[in-house]
């Protein structure tokens, strides 16, 4: 799930934002996500719910930016016993907790002051003092591939090149000063 804005809106009560239920390879990579006060389920991202002994594949989340309105949401819940990485996210609004279940954390931010341009009006750009710039690491590679994202979402329904500019921002978008 790539570079895309997954959204409840004003009124929507969707479950989960992103449900993987048995498992399996999942990457959510480089998404603009709001998990709404009316959902139906406290979890925005939800991995292995209805198979958590599965032993195969894993999840990646990836430089992904979360707007929460939901009381006490929780942003990657996963169910099966092999550790999920969650890697230069940022999740910002009303309190979220980062994990449920085995989830391996690195470079995620919960910050007062994100630097987000307009969270609550899902405008994820960065502000040219943002502490998300350069905040982020390498993730790595998984199945043979580098998980940094290549594209942020532009909406509606749009996208372009990201561009690397020194270490990797945090969230679903690079600052390059536009």
């Amino acid at each position: 799930i790539l570079y895309n804005r997954l959204t409840d809106e004003e009124d929507g009560n969707s479950s989960y934002l992103v449900d993987l239920p048995e498992g399996g390879e999942g990457y959510v990579i480089g998404n603009e996500l709001l998990k709404g006060v009316r959902a139906d389920n406290p979890n925005a991202i939800s991995y292995a719910s209805e198979k958590p002994d599965v032993t195969e594949g894993g999840l990646w989340v990836v430089n992904n930016t979360l707007y929460n309105r939901y009381p006490n949401a929780t942003f990657v819940r996963n169910r099966s016993q092999r550790p999920a990485r969650v890697v230069n996210n940022v999740a910002v609004g009303a309190p979220v907790s980062l994990k449920a279940g085995a989830v391996e954390l690195e470079a995620n931010r919960q910050d007062v002051f994100h630097g987000l341009k307009d969270a609550p009006g899902l405008d994820f750009g960065l502000l040219p003092d943002s502490p998300l710039i350069d905040a982020g690491v390498d993730p790595g590679e998984a199945v043979g591939g580098s998980l940094l994202p290549e594209i942020e979402y532009v909406h509606p329904a749009s996208g372009r090149p990201r561009q690397r500019v020194a270490a990797p921002d945090a969230g679903a978008r690079e600052f390059c000063g536009w």
